[in-house]
């Protein structure tokens, strides 16, 4: 997958917990792995130029804790590793 931030990177984690981006990167760091986030909040989007916000329409239903969304990228080259990696270090303790 090319992921947000386009070619030559591959998209290792996209997901809405801010728990598990922080381990994927704490992962990715320790072995020295180059990688870029992207943190979006969907609810904050715009309905369009001099339209105001969406905040307007109040948050019924929304779970404002699982908003955003997160997304971790590395190079095309680094993801079979990374991947491997996040899949077999054990989640927080």
């Amino acid at each position: 997958m090319a992921g947000l931030f386009g070619i030559g990177r591959d998209t290792v984690y996209i997901g809405q917990s801010a728990e598990e981006m922080e381990r994927i990167r704490r992962i990715l760091e320790q072995n020295h792995i180059p990688y870029q986030y992207d943190v979006s909040d969907p609810t904050a989007r715009f309905l369009g130029p001099g339209r105001g916000t969406t905040r307007g329409m109040g948050s019924a239903g929304l779970d404002l804790g699982r908003a955003k969304r997160y997304e971790v990228t590395v190079k095309r080259s680094d993801a079979e590793k990374a991947r491997f990696l996040i899949k077999n270090e054990s989640g927080p303790s």
